[in-house]
């Protein structure tokens, strides 16, 4: 999640422009700020994990991005943006990996299953799982495990033709993979800083203009 943050002399900044409303005021035009803000950041999270940053598959990641404003203790509005940071969308398992990378293992399998081309559709999406070839629910005949040239286990799926049986690589097997820490949110953070803070001093701005 992103948690919005300003700087020292921002915040400076910006009380000295609130001054001269009073606390109400001052209250309603923070909050109105945050919530601009927080659209701000989530446009350009969500353009960073749909192509910007990570590659965009199924766009369920983008999808699952939201933000909203919270209140403190004190009663300071503050923004939260992210995957599933809103009550209308599920936050996504693997959100926070690709911020800060890791190792993914099997849970409730031996290896992990790796679609490869003839398994995924153009857009890298599974066509189909390894236990639906095993299980004979997908086109192919009958499936096993081989190695490749290379070494590397690989789930084969087989199709009986007229004269030959056709053999289809379909599923790497491993038994982790390691995600590279790709930082879309710590990088969404320093793309919007200053956007940020125009945004709460737009609306202090709008409030003053308001008041007078």
């Amino acid at each position: 999640m992103i948690e919005l943050s300003i700087e020292k002399k921002d915040i400076n900044r910006i009380n000295n422009l609130l001054i001269d409303l009073s606390p109400k005021q001052q209250g309603r035009a923070i909050e109105k700020g945050i919530k601009k803000a927080s659209s701000t950041v989530l446009r350009q999270l969500v353009s960073n994990v749909s192509g910007a940053i990570l590659k965009r598959r199924t766009g369920a990641l983008a999808r699952s991005m939201g933000w909203r404003v919270d209140k403190d203790k004190y009663g300071i509005p503050e923004g939260t943006i992210g995957s599933g940071a809103t009550l209308k969308t599920a936050r996504m398992s693997y959100a926070n990996i690709h911020e800060t990378g890791g190792t993914i293992r099997p849970v409730n399998a031996k290896m992990l299953t790796i679609p490869l081309q003839a398994a995924k559709t153009a857009a890298g999406v599974p066509r189909f799982t390894a236990r639906e070839v095993q299980s004979g629910a997908t086109g192919y005949d009958s499936s096993f495990i081989g190695r490749s040239k290379s070494g590397n286990l690989i789930l084969f799926g087989s199709i009986k033709g007229m004269a030959k049986i056709k053999v289809v690589p379909l599923f790497l097997l491993k038994d982790k993979v390691d995600i590279p820490a790709r930082r879309y949110m710590s990088i969404t953070v320093e793309q919007t800083r200053k956007q940020v803070v125009d945004d709460i001093v737009d609306e202090i701005k709008e409030a003053k203009e308001k008041a007078q």
